[in-house]
């Protein structure tokens, strides 16, 4: 799911499970007001599992979003993929070289 629309229903979300565990999540996020300005896209795995995405400033923006995410009940496992701009986004010298 792009751009966190409640309406839609992400790729393996369940058709008709309006309180499916990722939608919570993507309200508990928006609701967090360090997380809210966020783009953060919450995509369900299976029915008790979620990977959080997306690009955050710091670690401890990705640390929140994940421990927000736990705080949502009906989930049993929260696969955190959320990168850090400034670590997670670095080239290596050959990638660079590269495109020269």
């Amino acid at each position: 799911l792009v751009g966190g629309d409640d309406d839609a229903i992400a790729l393996g979300e369940p058709v008709g499970q309006v309180g499916h565990p990722a939608r919570l999540v993507r309200q508990a996020l928006r609701a967090d007001p360090p997380l809210a300005h966020l783009t953060l896209d919450v995509l369900p795995v299976s029915a008790r599992t979620v990977e959080l995405h997306g690009w955050v400033a710091s670690r401890a923006d990705r640390t929140l979003a994940a421990r927000v995410a736990r705080g949502v009940p009906g989930l049993d496992t929260i696969i955190n993929c959320i990168l850090v701009h400034g670590e997670d986004d670095f080239n290596s010298p050959e990638d660079s070289t590269a495109s020269a």
